[in-house]
């Protein structure tokens, strides 16, 4: 990684009696935070007579020192440095794009080891739909820790630092896609809908009415189509500029051919699809439709009937639009195969600002009195009454706190996906929470 200086070996009686050689990265400046220093004794983490690791000079210990571990912002010039750190720890085969758009540094919680990044935390800031209102939603991504310095909570602090800057900025909740879900657990997410990819065969698409007219346009062209259905699912983004700007570099960098359309009904904007030729399972290609939006059941028919122009070459065709929605779309929704799915997590932030700012059925009219516990946010524990009327809600402090509820259990009823008292479901329900984007 970048910035790292040659290493030094020092007896590891240096740092106490271990019988191991350690090896360290810049003396007592240590850049990397590998490694015993002189000086520092028995502070360093460590087990004694275990070596970890087995190199050229010998056996020895790969340590970090607690006391020089920082959580920060990420620092100027240290941008490659955390995009190799995030390639690693996903395992990425693509190389280092430093021409993507990424967020500012500000944006991404680092944790350092002296001069060394030892671990990084992205923070996006979108909005997420719920009840066709939008709610202020911080998105976390690209959660990675060097290999050299996990099992030493530094996931746990960088997520901590996350939440309150989310909390800061005015997020009232945060939603994630989890690799482990038991480290987001432990601060305070929970599972809260699910991202999935359908697939279904090139011949069970509909055919086309030829009431509709297609042409073609780029990616960031579908924004008002968009912009029009999101509000109708539970979970969508409300995207923003720098989301459209991400959507856009990636569709147009992709080697695989593609292209976006737009679809207009007696000259009226009623949807939109992005797609490319990706290979095929069966046929030389397969379709992959990123974007597929429409603003009702016979205009989303018109869009999977373009596609099905494609039988000639193509296999099947993949999608994340919503299971129910394409199955609504086709003849033979039995036949619709999932073949990808990530459930995505949601934390609140500020459960008063979220339940203020969200959407609800107009004909549910109810009071809850719960009292909620959270380990981290203390403005979010507490008795409060939830009330839902005339499709507004309002969380208020008071009450007997008669229903108790752990603030990730508030969290998956808060989006629909579960809940755990009849009145939750019927205040929070609507279509199962989806997420199209990835990030």
């Amino acid at each position: 990684m970048a910035r790292i200086s040659s290493p030094t070996v020092k007896p590891a009686s240096a740092a106490g009696e271990w019988g191991v050689t350690a090896t360290t990265r810049g003396g007592a400046g240590t850049r990397s935070g590998t490694g015993v220093v002189n000086g520092m004794g028995h502070s360093l983490w460590a087990v004694p007579k275990s070596p970890l690791c087995r190199g050229p000079l010998g056996p020895y210990v790969v340590l970090m020192s607690p006391e020089r571990t920082t959580i920060e912002s990420l620092r100027d010039g240290d941008e490659p440095a955390k995009l190799e750190l995030s390639r690693q720890a996903f395992g990425s085969q693509d190389p280092i794009d430093l021409a993507r758009p990424r967020p500012a540094n500000e944006h991404i919680v680092a944790a350092y080891d002296g001069d060394t990044i030892v671990g990084c935390v992205t923070l996006l800031h979108d909005a997420q739909y719920f009840g066709g209102r939008a709610v202020a939603s911080g998105g976390v991504a690209g959660v990675s820790v060097a290999a050299h310095a996990r099992g030493r909570n530094l996931a746990r602090r960088m997520m901590r630092e996350a939440i309150d800057r989310l909390h800061r900025a005015g997020s009232a909740i945060s939603a994630l896609y989890p690799t482990t879900a038991t480290l987001y657990r432990s601060v305070g997410y929970e599972i809260a809908g699910l991202n999935a990819f359908s697939q279904i065969e090139i011949g069970d698409l509909p055919r086309g009415t030829g009431d509709t007219t297609f042409s073609p346009v780029t990616i960031g062209d579908l924004r008002a189509v968009y912009d029009a259905v999101a509000p109708s699912h539970d979970g969508w983004l409300e995207r923003g500029d720098a989301r459209w700007t991400i959507i856009g570099y990636d569709f147009d960098k992709s080697p695989q051919p593609s292209a976006a359309y737009l679809a207009h009904r007696e000259g009226q904007l009623v949807g939109g699809l992005a797609y490319r030729q990706i290979a095929g399972e069966r046929r030389t290609v397969d379709l992959m439709a990123t974007q597929l939006v429409a603003i009702d059941r016979p205009a989303m028919r018109e869009v999977l009937a373009l596609l099905g122009a494609h039988g000639t070459m193509a296999g099947a065709m993949r999608t994340p639009l919503p299971e129910w929605e394409l199955q609504a779309a086709v003849d033979n929704g039995q036949r619709i195969k999932r073949t990808f799915a990530m459930p995505w997590m949601v934390r609140m932030v500020d459960v008063g600002a979220a339940v203020a700012q969200r959407g609800y059925n107009p004909h549910v009219d109810l009071e809850v009195e719960i009292e909620l516990t959270d380990d981290h946010l203390a403005h979010n524990r507490g008795r409060f009454v939830l009330t839902v009327r005339d499709g507004a809600g309002s969380l208020e402090p008071g009450g007997r706190g008669l229903l108790a509820l752990d603030i990730r259990d508030f969290a998956a009823a808060f989006t629909g996906q579960r809940a755990l008292d009849p009145r939750l479901a019927a205040a929070f329900g609507g279509r199962p929470p989806s997420l199209v984007d990835f990030f």
